[in-house]
């Protein structure tokens, strides 16, 4: 592609005026390098970013025909950024070019269910999850919950299925492939929740039982895009996951893995209410406490996860458990005054409200005033520490 030739066309995109007046011959020029080489589906995405909505009524025509284009190309990143384009600013047009967007969904699901264990980038299977979440929605969950089901049992989905076999079909949905498919489908879902809005409704028991059966087979790095999966569903239904907390316990409590995914979604499971399998959990975390933080992968969120746990649950909690994790704490914050996750557990520690449980105040006052590392932590820790000690 001529340098000189694509420096031009940018010049126009990003002048409103000359865009307008050149509009036609700047589409057709796109529409052109877009069949040669990769980068111009990018040109393209970014002349349909740059129009009016009255620039945009006159190239839809002409973005459709290269829409259709498009699902007879190679998946790359630039021509998924057109489709991202084209979902984003022809909203009204997305229900004439259904089977085409359908089909390009599929690809893409297909090609980042085959580079899965590849050097791919995070920018494509952002993109994928993306251009499906615009395209979809919850409205063909059922097609994902039915496809994943049939891996899962070993069933080979009939061809009679209708509308669901020409809507979506996805040429990886096969056993060889099963772990990678589950990992990106659980992916793509995130991205769909996190677009839901207040009255769409997702099948979140048919999902947990998915879930649960997958978790059983996955390999230990994919079960992470589940407890994302899990974290996000957290976080969108609020008090409407109470209906599942009990299902949602006992996978949490089944499946542990110690990851950043797993105790970001132990944290918010704790801030969605009480619960007495917390207590159980309590226990289990106090077992990772025994090795030492500072040399944790995960240390940071995993005192997110347990200091959420002894500030807003600490009457769920046994009191031998709490004073065992207190001296595990205080013996490794005097070892290691700068490790800010045992520093953070050590506030949760001094915040926490059980009257049966002594607070460690005298010992967290001689590490902090000896801490010379002026962090948030150390700042809170101190205040901490006045407060309790000043006399009522």
């Amino acid at each position: 592609m001529e340098q000189q030739k694509v420096r031009y066309m940018l010049d126009i995109l990003a002048d409103p005026t000359r865009l307008r007046k050149k509009l036609l011959p700047v589409m057709e020029e796109c529409g052109k390098l877009s069949g040669k080489d990769a980068f111009g589906w990018a040109l393209l995405a970014k002349l349909i970013y740059a129009c009016d909505q009255e620039m945009l009524r006159t190239i839809s025509s002409r973005v459709q025909k290269r829409l259709v284009a498009a699902a007879r190309q190679p998946i790359t990143v630039p021509l998924l950024h057109f489709v991202r384009s084209f979902l984003v600013r022809f909203q009204w047009l997305k229900s004439f070019n259904e089977q085409t967007l359908a089909y390009i969904c599929s690809r893409a699901v297909d090609f980042s269910v085959e580079s899965c264990s590849e050097s791919i980038t995070d920018l494509f299977y952002r993109l994928t999850s993306n251009i499906y979440a615009l395209w979809a929605g919850t409205k063909y969950d059922y097609i994902l919950i039915k496809t994943l089901k049939n891996m899962l049992s070993n069933v080979i989905a009939e061809e009679n299925d209708g509308n669901e076999k020409i809507l979506l079909r996805f040429e990886t949905a096969v056993q060889r492939h099963l772990p990678q498919f589950i990992s990106t489908v659980f992916n793509l879902h995130i991205e769909v929740m996190e677009r839901c809005s207040a009255n769409d409704k997702v099948a979140v028991n048919e999902w947990l039982d998915i879930a649960y059966k997958s978790a059983i087979i996955v390999k230990t790095e994919k079960i992470n895009s589940i407890f994302r999966w899990l974290r996000t569903f957290l976080l969108k239904a609020r008090s409407c996951a109470h209906l599942a907390a009990r299902r949602i316990s006992s996978f949490i409590s089944d499946f542990y893995h110690p990851s950043e995914a797993y105790y970001e979604t132990v944290k918010e499971y704790v801030q969605l209410g009480p619960d007495l399998s917390i207590n159980i959990l309590f226990k289990t975390f106090i077992r990772s406490a025994k090795c030492q933080l500072h040399s944790q992968e995960y240390g940071k969120i995993y005192a997110k996860a347990l200091g959420a746990m002894l500030e807003l649950r600490p009457y769920l909690l046994d009191v031998q458990d709490v004073i065992e994790l207190q001296r595990l704490v205080c013996q490794e914050a005097f070892e290691n005054r700068n490790c800010r996750p045992v520093l953070s557990l050590l506030n949760s520690l001094l915040a926490m409200n059980n009257e049966l449980v002594p607070s460690p105040v005298q010992i967290a006052q001689s590490i902090f005033s000896g801490s010379e590392d002026w962090c948030d932590e150390v700042r809170l820790g101190r205040a901490l520490c006045s407060s309790i000690s000043r006399p009522s």
